[in-house]
Order: C-alpha cells, then structure tokens, then sequence
C-alpha cells in the first residue's frame, strides 16, 4: 500500500512511503470497521424487530408467522457465520495501533534512512502480519482519500460505482480493465 509520489512535507522518500503506508492502513481498518459495526447493529436490529413480528404474528395470524421467523432464522445465521461484530472489533484494534505507529513515528522527529527509520519499519510490518487479507478497492478509495487531503491529485484513481458499491463486500481488483485514470478535473479546478 504504498503512493506512487513520494517525499511530501521534506521526509525522505523511504520516510514518507512508510507514513503513506501507515495512514492508508489506519484509514482502511477505519472504514472497515464502520462497516462491519453497521452490518453488525444492522443484523441485531432486524432480529430483535423480526423477532417481535414474528411473535406477534404467530399469536394472531398462524399462516404468515413463518414469514418474519424466517427473516429473522436467516439474518441471524448470517451474522453468527460471519462475525461482522468480532471482525469490526479486530479492524479497530489494528487502526488503533497503526495511529499509535504514527504517532510514534511522529513525535520522533525527521526520519532518515537508518536505524531509527528500520526499527519503525520492522514495527510496521509486524502490525501488517497482524491484518486480513486487504480489499483492493477499499485500499485504492483510502488512497484516493489521502491523495485528495495530500493535493496529490495526479495520484487519484477513480473507481467505478461497481468497484465503489462493492468495495467492502468482496475483493475487487481495481485495475481489471486496464485503465488508471487520473482526476483531470480536479487537477484543473486546482490549477484554475
């Protein structure tokens, strides 16, 4: 996960590729563990209120009880199956150390290439052992993001709304068709 531009604000481009590194891997456990929360309380919500209509349709109607006992039966065995609630606790652990890395990493001053700069990289890549496999285009939107907040615009490359609607659902190669377009826009909205 690493940016195509190096050296921003005067660190080395060993020092920045490995702040680029750490702020898109923060970012990504971030939004996934946003999602997989929504997921989970999503799951949580439909079992309690399909349970409710479940019983109530079984105390007053017999013929359509099965109907939202088994949106509930499905939901629910969906949840347990995938965990959504224990993977969301697991990306906030990890987007909370890779922050901390950062901060380390931060407070340490300008990074030249040595031994300072290994001990926070070996420290990277220890967390990075610690990660499930990453959604390619969940990276590439983090990416997109820090370009966009960096003014790296050149760097930007756009998703479809295909990539975008299934972003953090399955793992998508982002560059499948071959193209990487820059943000041509942007960049003369800037310049403009």
């Amino acid at each position: 996960m690493t940016q195509e531009t190096q050296g921003s604000s005067g660190y080395s481009p060993e020092a920045w590729a490995l702040h680029w590194d750490i702020m898109v891997s923060a970012l990504y456990h971030q939004k996934r563990e946003r999602f997989l929360d929504g997921i989970d309380r999503f799951a949580q919500c439909v079992g309690v209120l399909g349970g409710a209509a479940a019983f109530s349709q079984i105390l007053g109607n017999v013929r359509f009880g099965w109907i939202p006992a088994g949106i509930v039966a499905i939901v629910s065995s969906l949840t347990l199956c995938y965990g959504p609630g224990a993977k969301a606790r697991k990306h906030s652990e990890l987007a909370r150390d890779f922050k901390r890395l950062h901060a380390d990493i931060t407070l340490a001053g300008k990074l030249i290439p040595g031994d300072t700069l290994n001990k926070f990289k070996a420290a990277y890549l220890h967390l990075e052992a610690q990660e499930p496999a990453a959604l390619r285009c969940l990276v590439r939107q983090c990416e997109n993001e820090l370009s966009e907040a960096f003014g790296h615009h050149g760097d930007i490359k756009l998703l479809s709304f295909w990539d975008r609607l299934w972003m953090n659902v399955v793992d998508l190669d982002p560059s499948r068709k071959g193209k990487k377009k820059a943000v041509a826009a942007k960049t003369e909205e800037v310049a403009g």
